[in-house]
């Protein structure tokens, strides 16, 4: 008589009476429904701290005023110049020419302190480029040789406002030692 008991309740699935299989999709859809409600909870939250569309920017303010003058840089050739390096322990040259970009007012000034200290300028350029670690020469837009120029040049020059920009327009790799 008690293994009668005992295979109904295994027939109707436990003593409340469900099976097992309806038992999964009740908590299922209890599962289901408690994900449902925190995505919900998740966009209104979205919606009422401002994270909705994009908004476009104004530029407001940028123009130049009428009758001012805007300020245009020039380019001023600083040195031309072959420099070794051995940091990789082969003999690489690089042919490399540098560029400032300076205010208008400030060109002439800077064309006579370059005539004045031309070779100083290429002993300087030259060392950097000789000590120059091969991550430096090797990156994309040269970054740490123009802040090493500039830092060079604005010691030489006198003055940190005078170069606004160091230009590199040919920068090129040759292997001196086969």
């Amino acid at each position: 008589m008690a293994e009668d008991n005992i295979d109904k309740q295994a027939e109707q699935g436990g003593p409340d009476g469900r099976t097992d299989h309806k038992r999964r999709i009740f908590v299922g859809g209890i599962l289901a429904s408690v994900m449902l409600l925190e995505a919900g909870a998740i966009v209104v939250t979205m919606k009422f701290t401002g994270a909705g569309a994009p908004r476009t920017a104004v530029a407001g303010g940028l123009e130049p005023a009428s009758g001012a003058q805007v300020e245009e840089d020039v380019e001023v050739a600083i040195a031309e110049f072959k420099a070794p390096n051995e940091q990789t322990g082969r003999v690489f040259v690089y042919d490399v020419k540098v560029c400032a970009l300076v205010s208008r007012e400030h060109r002439d000034a800077l064309q006579q302190i370059l005539e004045k200290k031309k070779e100083t300028i290429a002993d300087r350029l030259n060392s950097i480029m000789r000590s120059a670690k091969p991550q430096h020469l090797q990156e994309d837009k040269l970054d740490t040789l123009r802040r090493q120029i500039k830092y060079v040049l604005d010691k030489v020059v006198g003055d940190d406002n005078i170069i606004r920009e160091i230009l590199i327009p040919r920068f090129m790799k040759f292997r001196a030692d086969y």
